[in-house]
């Protein structure tokens, strides 16, 4: 089903990412439990795919054909977990770029360094007017040194916190909408309320472990890669590659005539 039918939000999709299926969950389908994954992210059940790096998303060669096998995405496995707890979430981690591995930068610096400071701060002021009980937890996400997140958007949750997070996200990122311009954003910055949702879902996390006790299950991320090929070439966008032995041994920029 597209997200396009029913009540939605998909003609805001260059600003708001993956956030519009989410919108779209929420509104059009009635289930006991809601998650969102990417088309190349998923979140490991097994807990034997092996992880490379500690601080940053982990990537992965696999066929598709394998993907729910290798990660146990099945879902006697899933609901099993969800039995363990109604949330389920990436591992937190810092993504080592530069200096964000100190302890001594927040996320909100982080945020700040890589979109526009001002669009955080129009956000953190709709919170403070609308969501006043998770002023604490958002605080204690954005401004406390070295925080660590679940990143992508990534989850899977009951009904009922579904519907309280997303009343949380969108009445938040909708309002602030309607304050922020994007006029001269590129593409990249344009996709800001994706990017900020990543901090949200942290928020709501952090304020549901307090206020209610519940402590969410963490399973480590991988971006999924297609295997590359033992020999020829592969082409993705504007660029070519050539493989031997799976090794890459050329890469160039298609000219278009």
């Amino acid at each position: 089903m597209l997200d396009s039918s029913g009540d939605n939000i998909s003609h805001l999709n260059p600003h708001f990412c993956e956030l519009t299926a989410m919108y779209w969950a929420w509104k059009n389908v009635d289930s006991s439990y809601y998650g969102l994954f990417h088309y190349r992210r998923v979140l490991d059940f097994s807990g034997k795919t092996r992880r490379k790096k500690r601080l940053d998303v982990n990537r992965v060669n696999v066929k598709p054909s394998d993907i729910v096998r290798k990660f146990r995405l099945d879902r006697g496995t899933i609901l099993a977990e969800l039995e363990k707890s109604p949330i389920i979430l990436a591992s937190p981690i810092i993504v080592p770029h530069g200096f964000e591995v100190s302890s001594a930068i927040s996320q909100y610096d982080i945020y700040a360094r890589d979109h526009r400071k001002r669009d955080l701060d129009i956000v953190i002021d709709i919170i403070r007017e609308k969501f006043p009980h998770l002023v604490e937890s958002m605080e204690a996400v954005l401004f406390t040194p070295g925080t660590p997140l679940s990143w992508c958007n990534m989850f899977i949750m009951r009904k009922d916190l579904y519907q309280e997070y997303c009343e949380f996200l969108f009445g938040t990122l909708l309002e602030a909408q309607a304050r922020i311009d994007l006029s001269g954003y590129n593409a990249y910055q344009s996709r800001i309320y994706g990017f900020i949702a990543e901090r949200l879902l942290n928020v709501f996390v952090r304020y549901k472990s307090f206020s209610a006790g519940i402590m969410p299950s963490y399973k480590h991320h991988f971006e999924l890669r297609a295997p590359k090929p033992l020999f020829g070439t592969e082409i993705t966008g504007d660029t070519k590659r050539i493989y031997a032995f799976s090794v890459r041994i050329h890469k160039s920029k298609i000219t278009k005539e």
